[in-house]
Order: C-alpha cells, then sequence, then structure tokens
C-alpha cells in the first residue's frame, strides 16, 4: 500500500500487522536490533529493506 506523505507513518499501533509480513532474514535482522546487536541491513532494490527497517524503528519505540 502506497502511503501518502501526509498520512501518518507512526507504525508502532500496528506493529504486529506489518511485523507479519517480513521474511525469514529481516525477522533474523528485527532479532537482531531487539537485543542491541550491531549489524548492516543490505539488499537489492525492492527487497525491503526500508520496511523492515520501519518494523525495527515501531517495535524499539515499544521497547523503550
Amino acid at each position: 500500500m502506497a502511503r501518502n506523505h501526509s498520512e501518518n507513518t507512526d507504525d508502532t499501533d500496528n506493529t504486529e500487522d506489518i511485523r507479519g509480513t517480513l521474511d525469514e532474514k529481516q525477522e533474523a535482522a528485527l532479532q537482531l536490533a531487539k537485543s542491541g546487536k550491531n549489524f548492516f541491513l543490505t539488499g537489492c532494490p525492492g527487497t525491503g529493506k526500508s520496511h523492515t527497517a520501519r518494523v525495527i524503528i515501531a517495535e524499539l519505540r515499544k521497547l523503550h
């Protein structure tokens, strides 16, 4: 779903909805972030880096 710049981009309320869309590697990145580890999130265009980053940010906001 495309977002309009005027829409609310804070995903903290619907993290469970969007988190279910993570694949195995994206979920591993989320777990690394939640454990406080440093890591690089890389991938070709269209692989979901931005989506994964939004989920990670939303999850970390819930924790802190």
